[in-house]
């Protein structure tokens, strides 16, 4: 959680790092962009996702409402299903 929002916040790294890093490079579909490393969506929602071997993460962090979620497993496919498929239901959720 605090390093959600201290990146969030712009305090883990600068203002103009956090707005290169999320500036829109392509458009994802489903309302959804890229930026660096990191997907966006219109509401301002910063998702990463990464997963080594059998472990799997999720971040994320919107700049608006300041909800951060993060989630972890030793089970990629439990905690995924896939990415697509977590995005989406995390999105729907939240919303």
């Amino acid at each position: 959680d605090k390093w959600l929002t201290a990146l969030r916040e712009a305090t883990l790294i600068s203002k103009d790092s956090l707005d290169k890093m999320t500036e829109h490079h392509y458009d994802a579909g489903g309302g959804m962009a890229y930026g660096y490393g990191v997907m966006l969506d219109s509401s301002g929602g910063i998702f990463h996702y990464g997963d080594i071997l059998s472990y799997a993460s999720a971040a994320y962090t919107n700049t608006e409402t300041g909800l951060n979620i993060f989630a972890v497993s030793n089970n990629s496919e439990t905690l995924f299903g896939s990415m697509s498929e977590f995005e989406q239901k995390l999105r729907s959720d939240i919303s």
